[in-house]
């Protein structure tokens, strides 16, 4: 029928023709092209009036002396979506759920300068349309901790959302830690509360306020959902703080890091964090205990007293600070308030995101004060122009190109021209992507130097650097995996003791290095028994990525209607549409290892450092150097063995 009919002029220049303009405005009339429009319009992000027009006109109209002629195939025009002066009104008239105004309900009785402009929805309204969500999309294998069917793990932070130089903002976000991997991807998080403020302003500890006591009522309840017809009963309970340093400081109560005692996790101090010995847990004889939730209130109490009785007292602001700080620190504690969260503190646990690029900002710029020193930069040197390329400095940079490392390289080319090294340290804030490049060629760094470097000290501290670097990958590698072992678990805490001991030996022990040497470990376990997965289900690789979304998101907002318009892009794109088959995409959660591919796949051309050697040999040149067993011995008797 089809060659019959193909070679008729009349039936395929007139009769399908006809039949097919018959049907074709009644589909760019139907819910079935407004359905279309809409994933257009969310495709990639948001698209923006002025991209989306740009799109409705070349998908369906072409240019034909200077005017706009249907494109069509075989007389058969090609539907065209539907106008964007007709979709923006359908779009915004799907129900996203009650919103609340931060200004209005969290900004009474503040002064105008204090009140921010924001939205956020209930977080029980959010769960159950979260929970519908996941049970009715059988693309998802949910994961049902301890055997507890039906019962949602939620994940709750917020964060600093990057607006812009100047334009401050704060979102907290949720999801469920029942998806798995998937909690890593940005498309899986979802907000819960938006506003153009600082994370520790009076509206968000409103709003915190608000919410522990919502949370409180719903893990005590049951509640039914509609599941593709069928009435489900489920439970919430909240079981992760997946925040920064800084967040769970303000979460908890707490003076900054810079205190006496840094850590949220532990009664650690800074006068007993070189402890090499030290232990932490909660059995009773560790060296180091986690705060107990009553003490939090304890200190909280007192210190709520005497800053009362400072306040009948004529002092400066600056010494009224001091006197409270030394306060806190004499009562061994780093509490200042009660924590903001009530006892949900106590299920926080470290994010391995943050942590990880935190030691290595930390080792880079060890790396780097040594290469500085050993490149004797006369004072002529006024710019990295006029390094010499056969200096150590300008190896380095060079290394740190071939790495994939330009942007690192280009602000350490920057600080110099700008301090020619002299006083000003180099602070640099590494990604996520910094910190995998740097520690797959960690060594090819050090190598880079380590071969024109003078006996004794130089060679002795490169080499020490090395094997700090090789601890810090393969603790990386463990405490950022989702999936891990109890054997794993087990190695991983034996890393983390070599990699604080030869810190604490070698350079100093700062409250990162503490942290993975005594925390981590504890967490993975904590998280295995838990979840039976790693502490990689506790990472901000996700929310980190969601943030960047939200930004996007703002670009197509009118700034006095921002946030209400950022909610429903992001409920339009990530549950409306995702629930009526469009827009799916894989999760884009990191897999990438932090082992080189050659270590991987035992290439016996490549130590285990990732350094090429010979086929035939057991190690590189610098594992299998004399310092290496002299620097494992120092670590392990715990003090330094090498003359430098």
């Amino acid at each position: 029928m089809i060659k019959v009919f193909s070679r008729s002029k009349k039936v395929t220049k007139k009769v399908i023709p006809k039949l097919y303009k018959k049907e074709l405005t009644p589909f760019e009339k139907s819910d079935t092209n407004m359905l279309r429009s809409v994933a257009v319009y969310y495709s990639g992000g948001v698209m923006g009036k002025r991209k989306y027009r740009a799109t409705y006109r070349d998908s369906s109209y072409a240019k034909n002396n200077s005017k706009a002629v249907r494109i069509a195939v075989n007389s058969c025009p090609l539907p065209r979506l539907v106008p964007y002066n007709k979709l923006m009104p359908f779009i915004k008239s799907i129900d996203i759920g009650q919103l609340y105004s931060v200004r209005d309900t969290l900004c009474y009785d503040l002064e105008e300068e204090e009140k921010a402009d924001g939205m956020y929805s209930e977080v029980k309204q959010l769960l159950l349309s979260l929970a519908k969500f996941y049970l009715s999309q059988s693309r998802y294998q949910l994961i049902w901790f301890q055997g507890q069917v039906n019962t949602f793990h939620v994940s709750l932070g917020g964060d600093g959302a990057p607006f812009g130089k100047d334009d401050t903002a704060c979102a907290w976000l949720v999801s469920l830690l029942n998806i798995g991997r998937g909690v890593l991807s940005s498309n899986e998080n979802f907000l819960l509360f938006g506003a153009n403020c600082k994370e520790d302003c009076v509206p968000v500890s409103r709003f915190l306020v608000k919410l522990v006591s919502d949370i409180s009522e719903i893990e005590k309840n049951t509640y039914s959902v509609d599941c593709c017809g069928v009435s489900v009963d489920v439970k919430f309970c909240f079981s992760e703080l997946p925040n920064d340093m800084k967040m769970l400081c303000f979460l908890a109560g707490e003076l900054s890091n810079s205190a006496t005692y840094f850590s949220t996790f532990a009664d650690v101090s800074t006068a007993t964090m070189n402890e090499l010995d030290g232990t932490f847990g909660s059995n009773g004889n560790e060296t180091w205990k986690p705060w107990k939730y009553e003490s939090r209130v304890d200190i909280a109490n007192q210190v709520d007293k005497f800053k009362k009785s400072l306040a009948k007292q004529k002092i400066s602001e600056s010494t009224r600070r001091t006197k409270i700080t030394n306060f806190i620190a004499q009562r061994h504690s780093r509490q200042e308030f009660k924590p903001a969260v009530g006892k949900l503190i106590d299920r926080a646990h470290v994010d391995p995101l943050h942590l990880k690029n935190n030691a290595c900002a930390l080792v880079h710029r060890q790396l780097l004060n040594e290469v500085i020193a050993m490149s004797k930069l006369s004072n002529d040197i006024k710019f990295f122009l006029q390094v010499s390329p056969n200096s150590h400095f300008h190896r380095y940079v060079t290394a740190m190109r071939k790495c994939g490392l330009s942007r690192l390289a280009k602000r350490v080319i920057k600080w110099f021209d700008e301090t020619k090294a002299n006083g000003k340290q180099f602070e640099y804030r590494f990604t996520g992507k910094d910190s995998r490049l740097f520690l797959l060629h960690f060594m090819s760094l050090i190598s880079a130097v380590e071969s024109r470097a003078n006996p004794g000290r130089e060679v002795t501290i490169l080499h020490v650097i090395a094997y700090i670097c090789l601890c810090l990958r393969d603790c990386v590698s463990l405490f950022s995996r989702l999936e891990i072992t109890d054997e794993q678990v087990s190695e991983l805490k034996a890393i983390c003791t070599r990699y604080f001991r030869a810190n604490a030996i070698f350079f100093h022990v700062n409250p990162t290095v503490w942290t993975i040497g005594h925390i981590v470990p504890a967490h993975a376990q904590d998280m295995k028994s838990k979840y039976g997965l790693g502490l990689g289900l506790n990472s901000m690789e996700g929310r980190e990525a969601k943030h960047v979304f939200v930004s996007k998101y703002s670009n197509n907002t009118m700034f006095y209607s921002r946030w209400e318009q950022i909610f429903l892009h992001e409920f339009v794109s990530l549950l409306w549409l995702r629930g009526k088959g469009y827009n799916w995409s894989n999760a884009n959660s990191s897999c990438l290892s932090y082992i080189p591919k050659q270590v991987n796949n035992s290439d016996p051309a490549f130590c285990n450092c990732g350094l090429q050697k010979g086929s035939t040999d057991n190690k590189c040149i610098i594992c299998s150097n004399s310092l290496r067993a002299k620097i494992e011995a120092s670590v392990k008797e715990g003090k330094n063995l090498m003359s430098m």
